[in-house]
């Protein structure tokens, strides 16, 4: 092993691809291959989108629903693009974790289990509170706040999702762990 200290370059780079392990020289190519095809990508489309946006503006339509679609637009873009960096590394198998021995391997399911159930809870906390402040701006009902915290209905429905969400990264995670 390396007893170099890694930089904050190589950790954010880990980090946003989800790269465990020593990056070589190898991965660092196919990582600049990928963000390099990336960029181009989204110079492509952000040109495309100046021009675009340009006839609404001469053309003095709705601004408001110009930039509702600019937003869309730019939120299916970074879909798009994170997809593609995702599957580019899942393809190049950059994103396995390695496991030496039993003992290992244990280890490694323990810090997915972790790493699946911390998940969960964030996306329980954060959808909780992306739809309490959507249902408290749109309340027709006249609901007070506390009544949509503890409305039974939707933490059930955001506690499966949140389940749903912690099972499917563990199995992912373990999927990625090799022998």
């Amino acid at each position: 092993m390396n007893n170099q200290k890694e930089s904050f370059y190589i950790k954010f780079i880990k980090y946003l691809y989800h790269i465990n392990g020593d990056i070589d020289e190898y991965k660092i190519s196919e990582i600049n291959r990928i963000g390099n095809n990336a960029f181009m990508i989204l110079i492509v489309y952000f040109w495309l989108e100046i021009m675009a946006l340009m006839v609404p503006l001469f053309l003095s339509l709705n601004l408001q629903n110009t930039l509702l679609i600019v937003f869309f637009s730019n939120a299916l873009m970074l879909f798009i693009i994170m997809s593609y960096i995702y599957f580019s590394i899942y393809r190049l198998k950059l994103d396995q974790i390695d496991a030496y021995d039993e003992k290992d391997y244990l280890l490694k399911l323990k810090k997915a289990k972790r790493k699946s159930i911390l998940g969960a809870f964030i996306f329980f906390v954060l959808e909780r509170l992306l739809t309490l402040f959507i249902d408290f701006s749109n309340n027709t009902d006249h609901l007070s706040l506390i009544q949509l915290i503890i409305s039974p209905k939707r933490n059930i429905n955001w506690i499966i999702g949140a389940l749903s969400v912690g099972v499917i990264s563990y199995f992912r995670l373990k999927s990625k762990i090799k022998k």
